[in-house]
């Protein structure tokens, strides 16, 4: 999933591009991301756009796996890319390594229908993003809330079977 092109397609931002600091707003974020919009919900954390370093989460509403993914190389221009101390170091936070043709990025999946678990989250996400991604500890992060519109259910008219009279 790339989630940045994934909501301009299907997506409606719920915020504005805004910043924020700790991770009150981000957990919120996770939790509305299970409980509102529809298939395609995404929160996106930014540390620095110029280098193209976030964090992002992808769920549905009423399902319980939410998908964390934090940027890998395969985005990153050349003068931006992780060492191979910084690929490693993510790995010792938990998340996942890339798998080419699957996850282009360093990915990992939580069951958020517990607070506790969306708290952790937004904790993992925001120690990522310091040290792995250089945000300073007090700075503010750039922050994204997209909710995916629901669908309209189709109306489909009934209309009477035809007479066929012998």
């Amino acid at each position: 999933m790339n989630a940045l092109s994934m909501i301009r397609r299907c997506a409606k931002a719920q915020s504005d591009f805004r910043f924020v600091r700790g991770t009150r707003a981000i957990t919120a974020a996770l939790r509305r991301i299970v409980e509102e919009g529809s298939d395609h919900n995404f929160v996106i954390l930014h540390a620095d756009d110029s280098k193209n370093y976030y964090v992002q989460f992808a769920g549905s509403r009423g399902q319980a796996v939410v998908r964390g993914e934090a940027v890998s190389n395969h985005y990153l221009e050349p003068a931006h890319m992780l060492s191979p101390k910084r690929s490693k170091a993510l790995l010792a936070l938990g998340w996942n390594p890339p798998a080419p043709g699957q996850d282009m990025n360093f990915y990992r999946d939580w069951d958020a229908r517990s607070a506790k678990t969306r708290r952790q989250m937004a904790r993992l996400a925001m120690q990522t993003l310091v040290e792995i991604y250089g945000l300073a500890p007090t700075e503010r992060v750039g922050f994204e809330l997209w909710l995916d519109v629901p669908k309209m259910p189709t109306k489909v008219l009934a209309r009477p079977a035809a007479r066929v009279d012998d």
